[in-house]
């Protein structure tokens, strides 16, 4: 309530609009305006923070009723982040493989197959996918072997044999 007294005595300072002096009454609906849509702001941003919360599953839902459909690259593509946002990176992995399937070209599903597979721990699988990589996309291959989310298998001796790989294709 503080705020509003100060906000409607606010008639010392003189305010000017299109070259015309405001006067105190202008003012009042003009305030009364801003407190609106202040306070209509922090109700949805309240209302987007509880419900970005609960997302995840709800998006889930709607994207395994789509796949039932006809579903095409982006939509796998979808569902497999939110797999991947659920913790489902073994699931996630498969939906990606669906969308590069359907478009081999996806760069995110290229992308999140990879981190897919190192959370999923299946470094075979991963080591596969960036063998197969390097043939057909090498400079892409050897960008996704310089990402930080691949430090868990740094230590697997077949890392530095794969990324040196990727890299001297990439130059060719």
């Amino acid at each position: 309530m503080h705020i509003c007294r100060n906000l409607f005595t606010l008639s010392a300072l003189p305010l000017h609009y299109n070259g015309e002096t405001m006067t105190q009454h202008a003012r009042k609906p003009a305030a009364a305006a801003l407190l609106l849509t202040l306070a209509l702001g922090l109700a949805a941003l309240g209302a987007t923070g509880r419900l970005a919360a609960e997302k995840p599953t709800s998006d889930l839902h709607a994207l395994e009723k789509q796949i039932a459909g006809h579903p095409d690259a982006a939509t796998w593509n979808a569902y497999g982040d939110a797999l991947r946002a659920a913790g489902r990176s073994t699931t996630a992995a498969e939906a990606y493989r669906r969308a590069l399937e359907l478009d081999p070209g996806l760069r995110n599903a290229r992308i999140n197959l990879a981190l897919s597979l190192v959370a999923a721990g299946d470094a075979d699988g991963f080591f596969s996918y960036v063998s197969r990589l390097t043939l057909t996309d090498p400079k892409f291959a050897a960008l996704l072997m310089d990402r930080a989310e691949l430090a868990p298998l740094r230590g697997d001796p077949r890392f530095p044999i794969a990324r040196t790989t990727a890299h001297a294709a990439a130059v060719d």
